[in-house]
Parts: structure tokens; sequence; C-alpha cells
């Protein structure tokens, strides 16, 4: 096993912005959408909230994802601010008469997270209750550009509460991308008697190992063992598994194949001082 290390960097969350967010939220309360796909549709974990529920019976499942990530994002964070105030949750579906109240009762608070979540939901998510600003300033007694920026300053924590939902999304898929790179597809068989020889791997700052024996023992269990726990903690970017290769240039041809695109233009070389940490695996050598 070999493993090479070096200093990844990666792109910024450059599909998550105020504006985008902003757009999203207005498709919510719209009776037809107008406006072309909203790009936060094709992040990861739209993909990850569309496998908590069947969504492929609605015409644009995407948005539909989109939007239900958004209510519950939004309602989650309402009620947990209204939590820290010590105040009761509050329904869905709410009349007006008690929305009313709720609202005045978030509005006593003085608190703008609050007040800006407040409206985020009354707006957005209550949308039959048809609260427009106006109202909502009247209710809780301020201004039309303090409840603005309000706004602004809720959406943006929301958009922030995205980008680390986007983060723990495309981190888990990449997880999942190098555990189906184990020959068990990282559903690792019980491992006896070995827990001595785990600790010392887990120590030690070794970077190449040679784990030899008889057949049946148990040494690609014990090195799907290690390699699962380095998926796990993040040890490595990339994992190459290869099965009794006859030369090094077999190797050679597999990880360019498993790594590189037809048509890139870089070297192997230049590929792994680049990309990040690469764990290597050779079996029956």
């Amino acid at each position: 096993m070999h493993i090479l290390r070096c200093i990844v960097v990666t792109p910024e969350l450059l599909l998550i912005t105020n504006e985008y967010v902003r757009e999203a939220l207005d498709q919510l309360i719209q009776a037809t959408p107008t406006n072309p796909a909203n790009p936060l549709q094709h992040l990861h974990l739209i993909d990850s909230h569309m496998l908590t529920s069947d969504f492929t019976f609605f015409q644009n499942p995407r948005k539909f994802a989109l939007n239900d990530l958004l209510v519950s994002t939004i309602r989650t964070e309402y009620l947990r601010q209204r939590n820290l105030h010590g105040f009761a949750p509050v329904d869905m579906d709410i009349p007006l008469l008690n929305a009313t109240h709720v609202i005045l009762e978030d509005a006593t608070t003085g608190n703008s997270d609050l007040i800006g979540w407040s409206w985020l939901y009354f707006h957005y998510i209550e949308m039959n209750l048809r609260i427009t600003q106006q109202q909502f300033c009247q209710l809780v007694r301020l201004d039309d550009r303090t409840i603005r920026r309000y706004q602004s300053n809720t959406i943006d924590q929301l958009a922030k509460y995205l980008v680390r939902m986007e983060q723990n999304a495309r981190e888990s898929r990449r997880r999942q991308i190098l555990y189906f790179q184990l020959p068990h597809q990282g559903t690792i068989a019980e491992l006896i008697e070995r827990e001595k020889e785990l600790l010392l791997v887990r120590k030690s700052k070794i970077k190449h190992y040679h784990i030899v024996g008889v057949a049946g023992i148990g040494k690609t269990v014990f090195v799907e063992r290690v390699l699962k726990e380095q998926i796990d903690h993040d040890a490595f970017d990339h994992l190459v598994w290869s099965h009794a290769p006859d030369s090094i240039d077999t190797v050679r041809s597999y990880m360019r194949e498993r790594l590189l695109n037809e048509d890139s233009k870089i070297t192997l070389a230049e590929y792994v001082s680049l990309r990040g940490h690469l764990n290597i695996r050779m079996e029956d050598v």
C-alpha cells in the first residue's frame, strides 16, 4: 500500500450566492415559474435531498426538491430561533389570527435574527396567509428599510447554511466514491484478532506498507478496514486498487485509466502532485 500526500486546493462554491437564494425564494411564491432553472437546483445537496423522498412524480423534480429543502431549512431555523427565546413551536398552515399573535410575540424580543427568520417564514413558507411586507412592518412596528436589512441578513445566513450543507453533501459523495473503489464497496467483514495490528497502523506515520501472508488469513479485509477508517478521516482524496498487476507499467496504465481523462493534457505525475492525497493498493503482487 503506497500513500502519497500533498496539499489540495478546491474551488469555492460559486453556485451559492445571495442572489440565487433570493431568486429561489421568490419562485416559491410564484404561481407559474417565469425564470430559467435556478443554479441551486444543480447542487450536490439537491442530489442528496432527492434520496430522502420520491420527487419523480413532479414535472420538475429538482426544482421541487430545492423548494422542499428551502422550506425545511427555513422552518427548522425559525423554530430554533423561537426556541432560543423560550417560545413554543409554530404549527404548519397556521390560521391568520394565530400567525399575527406569533409575529407580535417574535417582535417583543427586538431580536433582528428572530424577526428576520419570522419574515422569511411567514412570507415565503406560509404563503397562503398573503402577509405583505407592509403588513409585517406594521405588526413588528419597524420601518420598511429596517425589515429589508433584516431580510438581507437572514438571506445571507440562509446562503451560508446552504454552503455548509453543500460541503457536507460533496464530502459524503466523495467518501461514497472512495468506498466503491474497495473490493467490498465499504461493507467490511468482521476482523478477528487484529486490533493490535490496527492500532499500530493507526499510530504509525509510515507512508508505505507491505502486507504479506498465505491466502485466506484476512489480508484484504485488514487493508479494507484500514482504508475505510482513513476514508472516514479524510486521509486521502483518491484510491486506486490494482489486483495482481504483472508489471509497474501495468500499474501506471491502470492509474492513468482511473485518474485521467482520455484527452487530458497533464501527465500522471502532474495530476498526483496537483490533485491531493492518493492511496494506491496493489494486491497479489
